[in-house]
This record gives structure tokens, C-alpha cells and sequence, in this order.
């Protein structure tokens, strides 16, 4: 199966993937963090671009392999999660 048809048919709960074509852009679903990136098809592989605004960081990963890429986006999944969990307690002490 194609990379990108293999990630829009995931059930990504904190990351957003929407895209056609040659890219594929990803947004933050909860709209906790200040994150964007992309996930681009080159003539090589693919292009990883991760962004992150309000703290100042950004990371481009290119691979030929697939299933790097893959791999790394269930990572982001998880970190936001991470952060929709700490935003959910943070908030418990403005009730």
C-alpha cells in the first residue's frame, strides 16, 4: 500500500493529516501546541518537516524508507497525547 493512503486510513486521534497529491500536511487536533508539518513525496523518498512555533524548533527528516516515516508519525501521535493529557490536568486547577 502507498505511504500516504496507508497514513489518511489511520485512526490518528491527536494528529490531523490532510493532504492530496504530494504532500500531506499535519496539524495538532487539540490545538494545544503550536505544531505544523508535512510529510512531502520526493523523486528520493519522503520529507518529514516538523515545526513547532512557541518553542522555536523545527526538524526535516528525509528517508527513502517508508516505514521510518510511518514509524515517526505514531511518535508524534503519542507526544500529543501526551500533551492533551497534561492540558486536561493543568485545567482540573481552574475548576
Amino acid at each position: 500500500m502507498d505511504l500516504f493512503e496507508e497514513i489518511k486510513n489511520e485512526t490518528f486521534v491527536a494528529l490531523v493529516v490532510d493532504g492530496v497529491d504530494q504532500v500531506l500536511k499535519l496539524y495538532d487536533n487539540y490545538a494545544n501546541t503550536e505544531f505544523l508539518g508535512s510529510v512531502t513525496k520526493t523523486e528520493d523518498g519522503y520529507v518529514l518537516r516538523l515545526q513547532d512555533s512557541f518553542f522555536g524548533v523545527s526538524r526535516t527528516f528525509k528517508t527513502a524508507d517508508a516505514r521510518k516515516i510511518y514509524d515517526e508519525l505514531w511518535q508524534l501521535e503519542a507526544g500529543l497525547n501526551k500533551v492533551h493529557a497534561a492540558m486536561l490536568d493543568y485545567l482540573i486547577c481552574f475548576e
